[in-house]
């Protein structure tokens, strides 16, 4: 290791050594990670809640196995989403600084510290709070690789957001028009303003209207389909969509403890193919080019994060209670 400050051997984290409800999370001393040749050791800053830390702190038992283990999460300190300051650099990094304010989906944002590959790491806008950076990362890169390349949105495209409002869905309606697009979207009543705010030139709130029904009286269609909220069936979907859309699915009913949300998803996926129009499930993919391409959105003002709360790292089994609950207005963070 080279390039490093003055480093503790130990730090406390949030562990969650067994699957289960808020109450497997304990605070700990653990040590202090190690860095490989290719990795920066990250001061952690602050964090952000996502439906993959739900999934993994308490997942389906279909799902266990994917996460590394039956009983407990392969890595017992949860945080996919990190925001924070680089304090050491590993032997090949030559990409970053210590001091420099990074942020990326890297794991370890339960603790004080985290090892993250440089290669999935951005510097945060000096604009930006590390706050609002720790938001960012996995609504971030699945809106903008979901919209950009599994649809491919274009100058002119017309773009329906379905869930509108929450973590994933205050991005894409952000980057959806950055990219050029009339976006319409679909969210609850609370939350239309908002939509409005970020960008959206039409608001549908789901508890007024039955929203297939609305669409499909008044002829309109849509040349993407972005459905973070997964309530619809593929039939009605492909109702919507233009004879070339696609519709991009990034999200499903959580579903029952034993398989979870892969019912849904499997079934949407081979219903699809039978169906008018295209349908795609993706998962999004860690990497700093991205992120740099978010960084530049947030610097120029074309995307901002949506908080809905800021809470300290202290009330991590509170905030996992509260994330479960749902209904949240775009991002939760963690502060260190």
């Amino acid at each position: 290791m080279t390039n490093q400050l003055v480093i503790p051997s130990t730090m406390t984290a949030w562990v969650q050594d067994r699957y289960g409800d808020s109450s497997r999370f304990e605070r700990r001393d653990v040590p202090v990670p190690e860095l490989a040749a290719d990795e920066v050791l990250v001061r952690v800053a602050a964090t952000s809640l996502n439906a993959a830390d739900r999934y993994m702190s308490d997942p389906a038992l279909v799902m266990r196995p994917m996460l590394g283990g039956l009983r407990g999460p392969k890595d017992p300190i949860g945080g996919l989403d990190v925001s924070g300051t680089v304090a050491a650099l590993g032997s090949d990094v030559s990409s970053l600084a210590v001091g420099d304010r990074v942020f990326g989906e890297v794991g370890g944002g339960f603790g004080a510290f985290c090892a993250a590959k440089a290669s999935r790491l951005a510097v945060v806008p000096d604009t930006v709070s590390l706050d609002d950076a720790a938001g960012v990362p996995i609504a971030g890169l699945t809106a903008l690789q979901g919209l950009r390349n599994v649809a491919e949105v274009s100058d002119g495209a017309a773009v329906l957001v379905n869930g509108a409002s929450g973590g994933v869905g205050t991005f894409a309606v952000q980057i959806a028009r950055a990219l050029g697009a009339t976006v319409t979207a679909v969210c609850s009543t609370k939350n239309v303003e908002l939509a409005r705010s970020l960008g959206s030139t039409d608001v549908v709130d789901y508890r007024s209207v039955d929203v297939i029904d609305h669409f499909t009286s008044a002829e309109r269609r849509f040349d993407v389909i972005f459905d973070v909220a997964g309530v619809h069936s593929v039939r009605e979907r492909s109702r919507l969509l233009m004879p070339d859309g696609i519709c991009v699915f990034v999200g499903a009913p959580s579903g029952g403890r034993v398989a979870g949300p892969i019912p849904a998803l499997l079934g949407s996926i081979i219903a699809g193919r039978l169906a008018r129009g295209r349908f795609s499930s993706f998962v999004a993919e860690s990497n700093g080019d991205d992120m740099a391409v978010l960084a530049e959105m947030m610097a120029s003002g074309a995307v901002r994060t949506v908080v809905e709360d800021v809470m300290s790292i202290d009330e991590v089994p509170a905030a996992m209670t509260r994330f479960k609950q749902g209904h949240l207005a775009g991002k939760l963070i963690l502060t260190h």
